[in-house]
Formats: structure tokens, C-alpha cells, sequence
């Protein structure tokens, strides 16, 4: 459940500026390229802000994360999105140090508790100065966990990129194809109940559905 102010412009806007709030300073030092400093101060600010030590964080999946922010059966939107922002910050901060794979551990913690805050809100619902999806995505080099990558499939089939849930589904099928074999044969049986309009909307030609499900099904032709 979500407070009533959560659908508010109001709310959206005090969020954005609960965010600023607590990472201004960071956001200064990064850009002065003060990497060190920069992280030192999103650490204290997280811990501050959110009373959470780095082992809780990076040891807790996402949506333990997300019950520690419900109280009373209400999810704290602005502290969940908090910890997506700082996680995003502590990823630019390792990475622009050099610490590539330190890096990815923050995007992909901050990836996870976004799409578990989507799984819950909707996948279009934050304002666009919060770290989107598709930023994350891009920013991870390593390949992703299965069920974060589940997790993006249906994100991105929810928000209308159905070319980019394809793509994301094949992936899936390279490494677990049997794990999301129904649910694959599910989602091309949409795509093809879906108009010409439906479909270039989400950047994916006909021709181009059923090439990606040609090649989903040989996937499983192709295993013993």
C-alpha cells in the first residue's frame, strides 16, 4: 500500500527534493572529481538518512529492502528512492575510480530495489529525475542474475518496450531456457494478438516478432 499523497505532484515533487537534499553534496564533489570524498559522503548520508550499513544493503535481496521501508503496511516511496539515487551515485563514484566490478555491485542493488519498487507501483509511475531502468541496464556490464533479468523482461514488456523484452527474453533463454520456456511462448502469443500500431509503439515490427520467436523456439530445439 501507498500514502494518499503518493499521486500528488506535491509528493512527486517533494521526493525530487528529499533526493537533492540528501545528495547534493556528493553530486558537488562528482563533479569536481573528488571521487573519495564523493563516496565518503554518500556512505554517511545513507547511513544518516536511511540507518542502513553496507551489509544490510548488499546482503539483503530488494524486496527485504522494501519491507524495511513499510511501516504499517505503507511502502516509504521517497526512502526506497533514496536508496536507488545512492546506490546510482556509489556506482559513479567506484566506477569513475576504477572500480569497475565494485561498481556494477552498487548499479545492480540500485536496479534491483527500482524494479521491485515498479513491481509494485507501475513501471511508468516516477518522476524523470529519478535513475531510470534503462540507465541501470546500461550501466551493467556483467551479466545479470536471473531473476533480475526476469525481473527486466517483465518491466519492459509492462512499459511498452517490446523489443527491448524480447531481446531481454532471449538473453534469458541463452542461460535458463527451460526456467522461462512457458512464459516465452506466452509472450510471443501476445505479440501476435497485438495491432501493427501496438507493436511499432513498442519498436518491433511483425517481421521482427516473429523472427525474435523463430529464434526463442530453436532454443529449445536445439537442447537435448
Amino acid at each position: 500500500m501507498f500514502r494518499s499523497e503518493d499521486e500528488s505532484p506535491d509528493y512527486v515533487l517533494g521526493m525530487v527534493r528529499q533526493l537533492s537534499k540528501f545528495l547534493g553534496k556528493a553530486f558537488g564533489l562528482l563533479k569536481e572529481e573528488q571521487y573519495p570524498a564523493a563516496l565518503e559522503e554518500i556512505r554517511a548520508a545513507r547511513q544518516a538518512y536511511l540507518a542502513l550499513p553496507d551489509p544490510v544493503i548488499y546482503n539483503l535481496p530488494a524486496e527485504e529492502l522494501l519491507e524495511l521501508f513499510t511501516v504499517a503496511g505503507y511502502l516509504d516511496v521517497v526512502k526506497a528512492l533514496t536508496l536507488v539515487e545512492m546506490c546510482k551515485a556509489e556506482g559513479d563514484a567506484l566506477t569513475l575510480q576504477g572500480f569497475q566490478s565494485e561498481g556494477e555491485r552498487a548499479y545492480l542493488k540500485g536496479l534491483d530495489v527500482l524494479l521491485g519498487l515498479f513491481h509494485l507501483t507501475g513501471p511508468t509511475r516516477f518522476s524523470p529525475e529519478i535513475t531510470s531502468v534503462e540507465t541501470f541496464d546500461g550501466l551493467i556490464e556483467q551479466p545479470l542474475p536471473f531473476e533480475t533479468q526476469a525481473n527486466l523482461f517483465v518491466y519492459y514488456e509492462e512499459a511498452g518496450q517490446l523489443a527491448q523484452a524480447a531481446e531481454t527474453l532471449l538473453e534469458l533463454g541463452e542461460t535458463a531456457f527451460e526456467e522461462i520456456r512457458e512464459e516465452g511462448r506466452a509472450f510471443f502469443e501476445r505479440l501476435r494478438e497485438l495491432d501493427e500500431g501496438a507493436l511499432a509503439a513498442g519498436r518491433l515490427a511483425r517481421a521482427e516478432a516473429a523472427a525474435f520467436e523463430a529464434e526463442f523456439l530453436e532454443m529449445g530445439n536445439s537442447r537435448p
